[in-house]
């Protein structure tokens, strides 16, 4: 499954389980003129969660990958292992980890290169920049923040 057309834009989030003080209420809207149903969701047996935090950016994270084939494995291993429709559970602070390891390899074999950056402005003048190694920086301070935190998920799109 080819997801390097998903590369063009990233949000990164970070998801933990809802652990509101008060009772959720779900209300589901009713046939046309009929009420809408209304039911109490257990606190913990909600199975929701709620973002904690989120990144975008507009670079092209893997745009800077020469190898076709590493970027897609790349890729994969972001966007297709950080899919929002996969459960929680399958989307840890380990998954995260493994792309960085994956993408550090890939800056250390020399298969990235530097390009302009596409948030320049004009009164900024031209700027530099590898998108990958400035992606695995934020990646590397993510997980030091969330490492070992329990229930901790993450998704990219």
């Amino acid at each position: 499954m080819s997801l390097i057309n998903e590369t063009s834009r990233l949000k990164i989030s970070v998801w933990t389980a809802y652990e509101g003080d008060a009772p959720l209420i779900m209300a589901t809207p009713g046939a046309e003129g009929a009420e809408p149903t209304v039911k109490e969701l257990p606190r913990f047996a909600s199975g929701l969660h709620r973002e904690v935090y989120s990144w975008q950016t507009t670079e092209d994270v893997l745009g800077g990958v020469v190898d076709p084939t590493v970027r897609e494995a790349l890729s994969e291993a972001l966007f297709g292992a950080l899919h929002p429709a996969k459960p929680p559970s399958e989307r840890g602070v380990v998954v995260l980890a493994k792309f960085v390891a994956r993408a550090r390899a890939a800056l250390a074999e020399g298969r990235t290169e530097w390009s302009t950056s596409d948030s320049s402005s004009d009164d900024e003048g031209v700027r530099r920049v590898n998108p990958l190694l400035a992606l695995v920086i934020h990646l590397e301070w993510l997980l030091a923040v969330h490492d070992g935190q329990p229930g901790i998920s993450i998704t990219a799109r």
